[in-house]
């Protein structure tokens, strides 16, 4: 079977739109009967994709390098390659990915911030760190980049300046229990209890199901040496 650009990308918003679950007999129906001609750089980016559809991210991976190979700049399967390289754990893999998209679209926002995640989960903090910069200096109101930064810099030791970037997240989303808790976590980790206990109160606040926030809270309480309150705390199931 063979089929036109035009109905790859059909096919692909199809998918997208309606979940692929439940879909699956159908997909590897497609696939198996997919006919590519050996220069079709966006069949096999197309291929790449329904084989992510189903969970063969090596195959899709090596779908993509045969994309990447017949069109050097061809950007979508370097993106679609980052994503299957991050579901099989090859972060390094990954960031070389981001780093042709750099070059490919220097404008899109995102990609730094993207690759800080990735710096930051192989542990190379001061990249992660460099990334978010280059991330808020397009977009400074960025909430995953300052939380990129945040953490990366708590990792180094930079106390001071953790705190400093998890303030500017709250005051940029005030009401989120989830950066209420977040900054909470910095708090404690600095043995700063009772500035623990405060913020988890508030991201208990605006979150009344935020089982791990109780958890933490009672861990804060058990520090300031109310246990009753730390046993009720790690008692609660939301």
């Amino acid at each position: 079977m063979r089929l036109t650009t035009q109905q790859y990308d059909e096919i692909e918003i199809k998918y997208m739109s309606d979940s692929a679950d439940g879909q699956e007999d159908e997909i590897f129906e497609l696939i198996e009967n997919l006919e590519l001609d050996a220069d079709d750089y966006r069949g096999f980016r197309f291929r790449a994709y329904l084989k992510s559809l189903v969970d063969d991210y090596e195959g899709g991976i090596d779908d993509c390098n045969m994309a990447i190979m017949l069109e050097p700049m061809y950007a979508d399967a370097y993106h679609l390659r980052m994503m299957l390289h991050q579901y099989v754990d090859d972060l390094v893999s990954a960031i070389a990915d981001i780093d042709a998209l750099v070059e490919l679209l220097p404008d899109l926002l995102g990609l730094y911030c993207h690759r800080a995640v990735f710096k930051n989960r192989i542990k190379d903090y001061e990249g992660a760190i460099s990334d978010a910069n280059l991330e808020l200096d397009r977009n400074p109101k960025d909430t995953f980049s300052n939380l990129q930064r945040a953490y990366a810099k708590s990792m180094l030791g930079f106390k001071k300046e953790s705190l400093e970037d998890y303030d500017r997240i709250v005051a940029m989303q005030p009401d989120s229990g989830i950066v209420y808790k977040m900054r909470a976590d910095e708090y404690y980790k600095q043995e700063l209890y009772q500035q623990a206990l405060e913020d988890y109160n508030l991201a208990i606040a605006f979150e009344p199901d935020y089982e791990d926030a109780y958890h933490c809270r009672g861990d804060a309480k058990f520090k300031l040496g109310d246990k009753e309150g730390a046993k009720q705390d790690w008692d609660v199931k939301t």
